[in-house]
């Protein structure tokens, strides 16, 4: 019998371009909540804020119309019936986001878009979907695991496979960054698809990118464990800074919840100092605390935390 879980959200920005829109809507505290679920999500904007703000403001009523009203069962056979059903709404949800931002931008904005990444807790099932470039990773302790997938091109081969099978031409930018870079120049920048010149796969809106940009999302479920565990969500610009994100989360186990996500921030804006991105940087962090825990604020790094096979993967699906 798994407990009820507490859960607590610190959020820290730097945003130069303010593009990005950060969502935190845990579920209501009393036995009166109308809302089985709890969720959080970080719409990482480009070319215009347009779309990020649009989602941020529909994603919510999207999925109270779309998961199951209900609490998540306390028996095994229905818990995974009941997994799969979010796994759907949440894909449906972000299908149908995506043909409304297609006629919101159809006329203005065309060139706007988002990654979007959405974190879904139901009970101790959290489900993490992702299209785009930011990063969601959950720490149990000992250990972590990344919980979602890199869509820009060049970081995943899937979607390079998919790409070619589809005749995309990948190009970085001319070195007047006029348009892409003729075959067998070298360009500048990093790889783009092209037409539109948008640096991912996948993401909402991009309406002029064709139809190769597609927002199904990543989603990976896993179950959390009966100890309190960390989940970082951030975008992608940040993590990049960082020699690898296994050290960035592990160097946050000692930090509290209120400090974590401001002391992830200012790491990464240092190491930035170093680099010529200007692009905006959004991290959020949520500590999940079983009820019954004796330390029930906050994430604290314990021998005794289950390993990895503790929460283990119930539901890992990559739409095509």
């Amino acid at each position: 019998m798994f407990p009820r879980f507490v859960a607590q959200c610190s959020i820290a920005q730097q945003q130069q371009r303010y593009e990005d829109v950060l969502l935190q809507a845990p579920a209501s505290a009393g036995d009166g909540s109308s809302r089985s679920f709890s969720c959080w999500a970080l719409f990482d904007g480009h070319r215009g804020d347009t779309v990020a703000r649009f989602l941020g403001s529909s994603l919510l009523p999207d999925l109270e119309k779309r998961l199951p009203a209900v609490p998540l069962p306390s028996e095994e056979p229905e818990q995974y019936v009941y997994a799969d059903a979010v796994r759907r709404a949440v894909t449906a949800a972000f299908l149908s986001l995506s043909m409304r931002v297609r006629e919101l931008t159809s006329s203005t904005a065309a060139g706007c878009g988002s990654a979007a990444a959405v974190v879904v807790q139901t009970g101790h099932l959290l489900t993490v979907a992702n299209a785009g470039s930011s990063k969601c990773i959950l720490d149990v302790g000992q250990c972590a695991i990344e919980c979602s997938a890199d869509h820009r091109l060049g970081y995943n081969e899937d979607e390079e496979q998919r790409l070619d099978a589809a005749g995309a031409y990948v190009a970085r930018l001319k070195f007047d960054l006029s348009g892409p870079a003729a075959p067998g120049e070298l360009g500048c920048g990093s790889l783009r698809l092209w037409p539109g010149g948008l640096h991912m796969s996948r993401a909402i809106g991009d309406s002029d990118c064709g139809q190769l940009v597609i927002p199904h999302p990543y989603i990976q479920q896993v179950w959390l464990p009966c100890r309190p565990s960390r989940l970082v969500l951030a975008n992608g610009g940040l993590w990049d800074v960082f020699e690898s994100w296994q050290k960035a989360v592990s160097a946050l186990r000692g930090v509290s919840l209120q400090n974590a996500s401001g002391a992830l921030l200012q790491r990464a804006l240092r190491r930035k100092q170093r680099r010529a991105d200007t692009g905006d940087m959004s991290v959020l962090v949520v500590d999940f605390c079983p009820e019954s825990s004796s330390s029930s604020s906050s994430f604290k790094l314990q021998a005794h935390l289950e390993r990895l096979s503790c929460c283990t993967t119930c539901s890992s699906t990559c739409s095509s």
